[in-house]
């Protein structure tokens, strides 16, 4: 599974993109913050491929 994450000029754009998930399968994600006010993880959430 390949993770995309998307900068401007060295500026995360706050998106992701996932690559490569199996039809049939759940997957499970979190995002981890790096630096300011909101630093650290964030809850896990949970997605089904149909």
């Amino acid at each position: 599974m390949d993770i995309f994450v998307f900068t401007y000029n060295g500026v995360p754009k706050h998106m992701a993109r996932v690559a490569q998930l199996e039809p049939g399968n759940t997957y499970q994600f979190r995002v981890v913050v790096t630096g300011g006010q909101n630093q650290g993880k964030s809850n896990i959430i949970t997605f089904e491929v149909l």
